[in-house]
């Protein structure tokens, strides 16, 4: 487990494994090239996109048609499978969720106009899970963009490091990028064996720029390390864990 107190670079931090810097961003933020343990990164967003469509190609667009209308609209609005997902009362907060002009709106959107049943959000979710249950076939960096982490599991609420050492599972289908994820607090890189499922989306997602990659609903991975970086954001390092 690596516990790094601020000011420390994350190349420092690489150091704690033994020298295993091919883990980490370098000191500089740019991405370390593959090493030898067999894990594929990217040193720009367009490697990465070239990367996704040589490999997975148009994958997303040959799904069967309702994964694939799934699939995009999971795209357009993510978040209202990730929140009923964790709530206790999932109907009484869909109910509050459409009562909100600006989440209500979203799911119009969502669902041609039409406000959709919890029944059918979770049909979705069965979808996505289906969609995504694809072999990677070889390891690759996947990352995460997170304006927050207080949905995780063992965070003490104020210092990230505390996810350390942690299991992590997730409650819904998950969203991660090849390549730079976009600008946020927390930026969850991690590392994904060849055993890994998933879907490629690519530029068959509702924002095709983003190199979007779907995991399924029960994905685990161990939180390794945290890294403080500049104005009070947060590198957060896992490695996924196939099957569970």
């Amino acid at each position: 487990m690596v516990r790094v107190r601020p000011g420390e670079s994350a190349a420092m931090a690489s150091d704690l494994f033994g020298g295993a810097r091919r883990f980490f961003h370098s000191a500089q933020g740019s991405p370390e090239q593959i090493s030898g343990d067999g894990f594929r990164r990217f040193s720009t967003n367009e490697e990465a996109q070239q990367y996704g469509d040589r490999v997975w190609g148009d994958s997303a667009d040959r799904l069967p048609t309702d994964q694939h209308r799934a699939v995009r609209r999971f795209t357009l609005h993510s978040w209202p499978y990730t929140s009923l997902s964790r709530a206790e009362n999932p109907q009484r907060l869909l109910e509050r969720l459409a009562g909100d002009s600006k989440l209500r709106g979203d799911l119009l959107e969502l669902y041609d106009g039409r406000l959709p049943t919890l029944s059918e959000l979770r049909h979705d979710t069965a979808l996505l899970n289906e969609a995504a249950s694809r072999p990677l076939t070889a390891g690759v960096e996947l990352h995460r963009s997170l304006s927050r982490v207080s949905f995780m599991k063992h965070y003490d609420g104020s210092d990230p490091r505390s996810l350390v050492g942690t299991l992590q599972t997730t409650s819904a289908p998950m969203s991660a990028s090849l390549g730079d994820p976009p600008l946020n607090p927390f930026r969850l890189h991690l590392l994904a064996p060849p055993e890994q499922r998933g879907l490629w989306i690519g530029r068959s997602s509702s924002h095709p720029n983003q190199r979007e990659f779907l995991l399924p609903a029960g994905t685990g991975y161990h939180m390794k390390a945290a890294i403080p970086g500049p104005m009070y954001s947060w590198d957060l390092y896992g490695r996924l864990i196939p099957g569970v």
